[in-house]
């Protein structure tokens, strides 16, 4: 009898990860990007293995967060990576980008252009871009990224800025957060360093500013 039991309870537990599974199967594709979107992008990708519906869901999920040293340090699959997500669907609109990359990543100032143009055709809204290198190796961020009207916070960590003397050209009427960690600025702001200032000002919803420079 409680081997019998047993058996049956065996079956029953069985029979509960089946429907479990049905049920996260039968959820809308929305509902399964908002749940992915809580894992850092190296781990909702994963889920492209369950079966064939989910093969492109990671696509869909309107946050990207990835550090390049979890694509086994291999820059092309690297590169290709960020393409495909980016380019997947451009009118789906991304709340959060989070990159995290070395200067060898970035092959050259093109790559970095490209990406950015799609962040802003795809309306993001926080845009969180980390480059670890030596203070002689600086990627510069691209003119497009200041005219990303969606943009709401804004982190930069050791970058170079440029095109300052074009102040009339940016346009961020929607950026609450700023946050410039080493960043290095052009010519033109060094020549007159209250150009930042009277950039930031022009920025009248902007609630929180830090900035920490690099020369």
């Amino acid at each position: 009898m409680e081997k019998r039991f047993g058996k049956e309870k065996q079956v029953s537990s069985e029979e509960r990860r089946r429907r479990s599974k049905s049920e996260i199967n039968d959820l809308p594709d929305p509902l399964l990007c908002h749940i992915l979107s809580f894992l850092p992008t190296k781990h909702s990708v994963r889920s492209s293995l369950l079966s064939k519906r989910w093969r492109n869901i990671w696509l869909q999920v309107p946050v990207f967060d990835l550090d390049s040293v979890q694509i086994d340090n291999d820059v092309s699959s690297f590169m290709e990576f960020v393409d495909r997500f980016l380019e997947s669907d451009e009118k789906l609109a991304l709340d959060r980008f989070k990159l995290m990359c070395s200067y060898e990543d970035l092959d050259d100032d093109s790559v970095l252009k490209s990406w950015i143009d799609a962040l802003v055709r795809r309306r993001v809204r926080h845009l969180d871009f980390q480059v670890n290198s030596d203070d002689n190796e600086l990627v510069w961020m691209p003119l497009s990224l200041y005219s990303c009207n969606t943009l709401v916070s804004l982190s930069l960590y050791h970058v170079a800025l440029c095109g300052f003397e074009l102040a009339s050209a940016v346009s961020l009427p929607c950026l609450k957060v700023l946050c410039l960690d080493g960043v290095t600025y052009d010519e033109s702001l060094l020549k007159d360093e209250s150009n930042l200032e009277m950039l930031v000002a022009t920025w009248l919803v902007l609630e929180s500013h830090t900035a920490q420079r690099k020369y």
